[in-house]
């Protein structure tokens, strides 16, 4: 059976909503790695386009920031470009378009690392594991019930 969940969030604390538009790479910024820098600490949400049973992901990643005012916002774009888009105020939805911020240079430690690192200093792929996992029990949980209604 489907379920309808409501998210009663404390309203009191600060957030910042932020969408991507892509302009080289994707046009919803697909694939993307967004770091909010709030009072000393990252956060940080993989943008992703998918769905599951009466669901889909949302382009727009919210970020929780507390009494903070401000948040310093970085987008690593999927072709491994990163921009600085610079501090940002609580309490609003802003939309960064690919190549307005300003480019930063990746850092130089290996052949592929500015394709695969993330600003978090894993590799891409490390951190869509569990996204990948997510699909693939998706998949056999459909399978099986789709399977077990055939019998």
């Amino acid at each position: 059976p489907a379920y309808y969940y409501r998210n009663d969030w404390n309203r009191e604390g600060n957030w910042l909503a932020v969408s991507l538009r892509g302009s080289k790479t994707n046009r919803d910024g697909v694939g993307s790695e967004i770091t909010a820098r709030i009072d000393g600490h990252s956060q940080h949400r993989l943008v992703g386009a998918g769905h599951a049973y009466t669901g889909q992901f949302s382009l727009e990643q919210v970020f929780g920031m507390g009494q903070a005012e401000t948040a310093e916002v970085q987008v690593r774009w999927p072709n491994g470009s990163l921009e600085d888009f610079g501090a940002k105020k609580a309490r609003q939805r802003i939309v960064l378009i690919e190549g307005k911020g300003r480019p930063i240079a990746p850092p130089i430690s290996g052949p592929d690392a500015a394709a695969n690192a993330s600003p978090g200093g894993q590799r891409l792929w490390i951190r869509l594991l569990p996204l990948a996992a997510l699909a693939a029990l998706a998949g056999f949980f459909t399978y099986t019930k789709k399977r077990k209604n055939n019998i």
